[in-house]
């Protein structure tokens, strides 16, 4: 593996807006050439909207099918998972809105009254996330909000693109982040919940219902694999030192990223189902290690003027530590051979133990006993393989400084 800077270092796509734009390294000509001016960002973007109207709506979709079926505690904590990430993330992304109006020091970036009671009207029935993808949608295919149609002078109108652009930037970095956000909050306890109660489940139950549940689970793996590699894409566009990942790249991230976090899952549901509330004190355990992990990187999250939060530090530590669970998160933009190395080690060790645990205690009789072993670990490797093919062919590194970028997010 190239030990190259990776691209899913927090540092560069955290949202912070505190930074003056006239200190932002991009130039005009690279914003005006971004990715998501072309028609592969407009791809992406469409590709994005599916996966979380698909994931979303399956969510909704099985809860009420749950309820139907009388399974009062499944449909509950289907119904807490979006309930929480939707408040969370409209909740952040309006915050986020508040903040850019008043930070910014152009005039050319505010909007109009009208344009924030639609984002309002939004955000309030939980659809900010949409609206966001919605406004990014727009941007792409109606660049002529770049032209000047008020004749300024040169020195003017390029101020104003510039500004423009830079916002627009600004807004496809917090839409990819809370995006990545969404995805940990509902998508991950989603797929482990739904393949948790596939298991439940025996040749007495609907196909249909067994059917729907599939296509919930198999829809949040397709949204936390895709929402991280659009992350990725974000940070190439935006990050100095980097090029545009190619199709072939991004498909390889995503089948990377669904292999792994797959067979994770599968993992952990398949340990609750005979363990049950063991899978709380062995994830605790986890996110300890890890959190203990991310601390150690000396990570600067939480800074105001050069002074950092302690104890915003450390909570932002904790939630990186929860992420890590299912998948890893680069929180310094540094080589991350050795990283990734230690963290699919560790992974690895631990789904065998899970594993060996859940079927030595399962029913041999089910049609899975079997079937699931091999899946989880010819997924986990399938998963290393596509890694090593994206790293070895498609990660195009160019010459960077060696300083060690923290990452900050308040």
């Amino acid at each position: 593996m190239d030990p190259s800077y990776d691209e899913t270092a927090i540092a560069i796509i955290a949202p912070d807006i505190r930074v003056p734009q006239n200190n932002n390294p991009l130039s005009i000509s690279t914003l005006e050439h971004c990715e998501q001016y072309s028609p592969l960002g407009c791809l992406d973007i469409l590709m994005s909207i599916m996966c979380y109207a698909g994931d979303l709506g399956s969510d909704l979709v099985v809860c009420y099918v749950l309820f139907a079926e009388k399974r009062i505690l499944w449909a509950a904590l289907t119904a807490t998972f979006v309930l929480l990430s939707s408040v969370v993330v409209n909740v952040l992304s309006i915050h986020w809105y508040i903040r850019n109006q008043r930070n910014s020091a152009s005039v050319y970036t505010s909007v109009s009254k009208l344009t924030w009671v639609v984002r309002s009207l939004f955000h309030i029935f939980f659809m900010g996330l949409l609206y966001r993808y919605l406004y990014l949608l727009f941007k792409c295919l109606c660049r002529d909000h770049l032209e000047d149609r008020e004749h300024r002078s040169v020195m003017e109108a390029r101020k104003r693109k510039n500004a423009i652009l830079q916002m627009t930037i600004k807004d496809d970095k917090q839409t990819a982040t809370l995006c990545l956000l969404h995805s940990f909050l509902e998508s991950a306890p989603q797929l482990i919940l739904q393949l948790y109660t596939l298991a439940q489940r025996t040749d007495r139950d609907s196909q249909i219902i067994v059917f729907i549940q599939g296509a919930c689970a198999a829809s949040s793996l397709f949204q936390l694999a895709w929402s991280i590699t659009s992350y990725n894409s974000t940070l190439h566009r935006t990050m100095m030192g980097k090029k545009k990942p190619n199709s072939v790249g991004k498909v390889l991230q995503f089948l990377w990223h669904f292999c792994t976090i797959g067979s994770r899952a599968c993992t952990l549901a398949l340990f609750t189902k005979e363990y049950h509330f063991w899978l709380f004190p062995f994830c605790i355990g986890h996110w300890g290690i890890m959190t203990i992990w991310v601390m150690h990187q000396q990570t600067r999250f939480c800074r105001k003027n050069g002074d950092l939060h302690q104890c915003k530090e450390y909570m932002c530590n904790m939630v990186v530590g929860v992420a890590y669970v299912i998948y890893y998160l680069n929180v310094k933009a540094e080589p991350t051979r050795y990283k990734y190395s230690a963290y699919y080690a560790i992974v690895f060790a631990e789904n065998c133990a899970l594993m060996t645990l859940w079927f030595l205690r399962n029913d041999p009789g089910v049609w899975y006993h079997i079937p699931a072993l091999v899946a989880v670990f010819s997924s986990f490797a399938s998963g290393i393989v596509f890694m090593l093919f994206y790293y070895g062919f498609c990660h195009r590194t160019l010459k960077q400084t060696n300083e060690k970028r923290a990452a900050h997010c308040c």
